[in-house]
């Protein structure tokens, strides 16, 4: 499975896009397009994967991602009876010269183009800032015109003069430069989404990036800073820690579930990975939901 290069249609001469999604799932292929987006999950949670990230996303967040950041929020629907389950979202897509070409480079946008820079490794909102974009972001649909563009601005520079914000990529993650490179990460990245669960070895996966399995491990650790193996841990035990919320499978049942082979392995991986064993995990959520 290749990733998509996604093109975000717009009205001709419209510089920003406002879109609202309402359906049982999100988009579910891992793509990447030229414009910046931000994101509101107004229902469903699941994991976002973004650059060499993956995170938990729940309803009420706001995401920003940056131009050519390939992405892909990826619904649960371990939560939601198949009747119900739905997705909500609202969007909104710009690009970095939505204010005309060069204004960016003036003094008085240093912080937002800072900010674009950033967002192209994924930025997660935190706290009262995420609060107050999200409530923006809810009334945004009944904005038109100038008052739309005037809203995107203010966002921005809230966004942008805010210490609320997480970086979601790794702080060495660098994206392919080449179109070639783009696509093979994550072809990658799309198999190992699909296929966590399964065995999975570095032959198959050198395969799929057409390369010789030392070759592949060079390239995996140069474009990731991460090897291929920590990064099917983290995709596992992501899914692991959403098993464990459930408090309907034992440990060494979601140990298999997941695509481990024994029970050792997984309680030193999810330790290494969350901080915590499987049972402690258990217990922090239950405390941080009580």
């Amino acid at each position: 499975m290749k990733p998509v290069s996604f093109h975000v249609s717009r009205p001709e001469k419209e510089s920003v896009k406002m879109e609202k999604d309402r359906l049982p799932h999100f988009y579910d292929k891992l793509h990447f397009h030229p414009d910046n987006q931000i994101t509101a999950i107004c229902k469903s949670r699941g994991t976002l994967y973004s650059g060499d990230s993956i995170t938990l996303f729940e309803e009420g967040e706001v995401y920003l991602i940056g131009q050519n950041l390939s992405h892909v929020f990826r619904n649960d629907t371990l939560f939601y009876s198949e009747p119900a389950r739905i997705a909500e979202s609202i969007s909104v897509y710009f690009e970095n010269d939505f204010m005309g070409s060069g204004f960016l480079d003036k003094k008085e946008a240093t912080n937002i183009s800072d900010l674009l820079i950033s967002a192209r490794k994924g930025i997660r909102l935190r706290g009262s800032l995420n609060k107050a974009i999200f409530s923006q972001l809810t009334n945004f649909e009944e904005l038109e015109g100038i008052e739309r563009i005037i809203a995107l601005l203010n966002i921005l520079h809230q966004i942008s003069v805010s210490t609320e914000l997480e970086t979601l990529a790794s702080v060495r993650y660098s994206m392919p430069v080449k179109d070639v490179d783009n696509k093979r990460i994550n072809s990658v990245f799309n198999y190992l989404i699909n296929h966590f669960t399964e065995p999975v070895t570095l032959e198959m996966i050198s395969e799929i990036a057409n390369m010789s399995p030392t070759a592949f491990c060079r390239y995996f650790k140069n474009h990731t800073r991460k090897t291929f193996t920590q990064y099917l841990n983290e995709i596992r035990i992501g899914h692991a820690c959403k098993l464990l919320m459930l408090d309907n499978f034992s440990v060494a049942q979601i140990c298999y579930e997941c695509g481990f082979s024994n029970l050792s392995n997984f309680n030193r991986q999810f330790k290494m990975i969350t901080g915590y064993s499987p049972r402690k995990y258990i217990n922090q959520r239950h405390l941080g939901q009580g």
